[in-house]
């Protein structure tokens, strides 16, 4: 599980850059809200709150339920692998 246990200005850039996945990824489908959610087995308001960088955590079991429906396809799936390795990186290991 990805947490927002993180000052302040990582929060929101991290935020930020995971929303913007999620939004894209949706508007490229064709996708209502509610529509991913079904995809995802989350409520459509928590794809909201993700598409707004409100979320608080990004449970792995969402991201495999994306990937195991189809929703998300091998290319996308490796892009979001390395938005969120790149954060770890950053956060955890205090790499840039």
């Amino acid at each position: 599980m990805i947490n927002r246990g993180m000052p302040k200005h990582e929060k929101s850039k991290r935020a930020m850059r995971v929303s913007d996945f999620f939004l894209s990824l949706r508007e490229q489908k064709g996708w209502t809200q509610r529509q991913m959610a079904k995809f995802a087995g989350v409520s459509h308001i928590y794809i909201h709150q993700l598409e707004s960088g409100e979320f608080k955590k990004l449970p792995l079991d969402t991201i495999r339920a994306l990937v195991k429906s189809g929703a998300l396809s091998e290319e996308e799936t490796v892009a979001l692998m390395d938005m969120l390795y790149e954060e770890i990186n950053r956060y955890v290991l205090g790499r840039n």
